[in-house]
């Protein structure tokens, strides 16, 4: 499918927003707002599959941001709205973080450059070069957030920056059923937390 600008801008305005308020927030109001975006979510999912005019209403609100397959499919909102309630559910801001850094930065990354440039065809669509921009991107990006946002060590944000990346970066080349707005954030942050630990 063609590159969609706008929804990779939204990916990364979203992204910088959640780290705003994960850094000014403390675990358990992130994990109210999580939750109430994500009961939110999945009320308006179960909503527009009996009111055919909210779905309309909806698909229409969110214009060019939406990929027409989500008119009958759960929308990745949703499923992102679902991964930051698991995020939150570790206890462990910086690590819950990486899981948004690498979605937010990565991943339109990876759209951008896999279209343009992919030429070396890996599996599901995927190519060695959206790969590997993903994982580049999101190691970057992450250790660049862990180490002035939060101060870590850069050895130590590089290597948990670098796991974590990784980890999204296969998360989303096998992502097929599972929708990747879910898999690369819950993975990413699970790599960065068996660097930093609990």
């Amino acid at each position: 499918r063609p590159t969609n600008y706008a929804r990779n801008i939204y990916h990364v305005g979203n992204a910088l927003f959640c780290v705003f308020c994960i850094r000014v927030f403390s675990e358990m109001t992130i994990l109210l707002m999580a939750l109430g975006m994500m009961t939110l979510a999945w009320s308006c999912e179960i909503g527009r599959r009996i009111i055919p005019r909210l779905n309309d209403f909806l698909m229409g609100l969110m214009g060019r941001l939406a990929h027409p397959h989500e008119a009958w499919r759960v929308n990745s909102a949703t499923w992102y709205a679902t991964a930051c309630v698991i995020l939150a559910s570790m206890w462990n801001l910086p690590v819950a973080s990486v899981g948004i850094v690498v979605l937010g930065f990565a991943d339109p990354a990876a759209a951008i450059i896999g279209r343009k440039y992919g030429k070396v065809q890996l599996v599901n669509g995927r190519t060695l070069e959206g790969t590997t921009t993903f994982i580049v991107v999101g190691a970057v990006a992450t250790w660049l957030w862990l180490t002035l946002a939060w101060g870590l060590p850069a050895g130590v944000g590089f290597k948990a920056a670098l796991v974590g990346a990784t980890c999204g970066g296969i998360a989303e080349l096998f992502s097929r059923r599972i929708d990747d707005n879910l898999s690369i954030p819950v993975a990413a942050a699970l790599g960065a937390l068996a660097i930093l630990g609990g």
